[in-house]
């Protein structure tokens, strides 16, 4: 089964109070989708192994776009928040990923360090990747890319272990047409 928990309509979250009180049934919109499964192939996966530190998978949430939405390049800044300034000034360019990267604080802790990435097309960010630094082992844990689906008209969230970096763009096709497919060619 590709459902990691359930799915979230709109109203309150299920993970808090006030949820029962949500719309039901067919008339509900949802929230959000978070799908688990294996990669390459794409393939359903079980809770456990996907609760495992050794998981090699994907997890895939996907959410409409909602009016609010101010774009890519205002998520890359909300999660840039913590990093300091000095932190901003190694920012650079890495050729062997097409994306930009610094070491700084956030988006999770403000104490904790992350690796971000990022791409830009003509200006406009694109794509943002944050890696989970894992201070005990001194290496980063999984990472978690954030991009748009226009076709779908939809945000996704993409997370995948650390040492796929370099294989990110073909994780991230992968996951968009896991969906296109699926969605889209469904009809």
């Amino acid at each position: 089964m590709y459902v990691k928990f359930w799915p979230e309509y709109e109203g309150e979250s299920s993970w808090g109070p006030g949820f029962i009180k949500n719309k039901k049934g067919c008339g509900a919109n949802l929230r959000s989708l978070t799908m688990m499964m294996s990669w390459p192939d794409m393939k359903p996966v079980s809770f456990s192994v996907g609760a495992s530190s050794e998981f090699t998978g994907v997890i895939i949430t996907i959410m409409p776009l909602l009016p609010v939405f101010k774009g890519m390049s205002k998520v890359l800044e909300t999660s840039l928040d913590f990093v300091t300034p000095e932190q901003m000034c190694g920012a650079k360019y890495k050729n062997d990923l097409g994306l930009y990267h610094v070491r700084g604080y956030g988006p999770v802790w403000r104490d904790s360090y992350s690796d971000f990435y990022w791409s830009e097309r003509d200006g406009a960010v694109e794509h943002l990747i944050y890696c989970l630094w894992l201070p005990i082992q001194n290496k980063n844990y999984r990472c978690m890319a954030r991009f748009l689906i226009p076709e779908l008209d939809a945000f996704a969230e993409v997370e995948f272990p650390s040492e796929n970096i370099n294989l990110w763009r073909e994780i991230l096709t992968d996951s968009v047409s896991f969906f296109n497919d699926g969605l889209i060619g469904s009809e």
